[in-house]
């Protein structure tokens, strides 16, 4: 099942959708934090990027793009990085489920990017809408969800 969705940009959540709650209460901005923490160093140790990260109870799938900003300098890479957290269940299902939403977290990287390239990311709440769009995005994938559970 769809947990939640993300973007993250420099440790800091951009905009995050969620259709169900995890076990535990988790801090957004340090779970970012980490989560993009996780991702720099996956970069810079092994010059590679994280695709998926199973735990015990939850998979979390990222995806990153490159985005510029009208406030960075033209020389210094800038990316944003998505991310969706699923609960970790049957594995014919998971694997499924985990090709779907990696498309669909492209996906919204790709319509992320087209909207707010060359922004600037000092203030984040201009991106407050673009939590509809995920929501829009990934509607079918919640909806066959549902129809698994009944």
């Amino acid at each position: 099942m769809l947990i939640e969705v993300g973007i993250i940009r420099s440790g800091v959540p951009i905009v995050i959708s969620k259709y169900r709650g995890l076990k535990e209460e988790s801090d957004d901005i340090m779970k970012c934090a980490l989560l993009e923490a996780i991702q720099i160093l996956n970069k810079e140790c092994f010059s590679q990027n994280i695709d998926i990260l199973e735990g015990s109870e939850y998979i979390i799938v990222f995806h990153t793009k490159d985005i510029s900003s009208n406030k960075s300098p033209k020389n210094k890479d800038e990316w944003v990085l998505g991310y969706a957290i699923i609960e970790n269940g049957k594995k014919e299902i998971e694997n499924y489920i985990k090709l779907k939403i990696k498309k669909k977290l492209i996906e919204t990287l790709i319509n992320f990017k087209k909207k707010y390239a060359d922004c600037d990311f000092t203030s984040i709440y201009k991106f407050k809408s673009f939590k509809d769009e995920i929501d829009l995005c990934f509607k079918e994938l919640l909806s066959e969800e549902v129809k698994q559970c009944y």
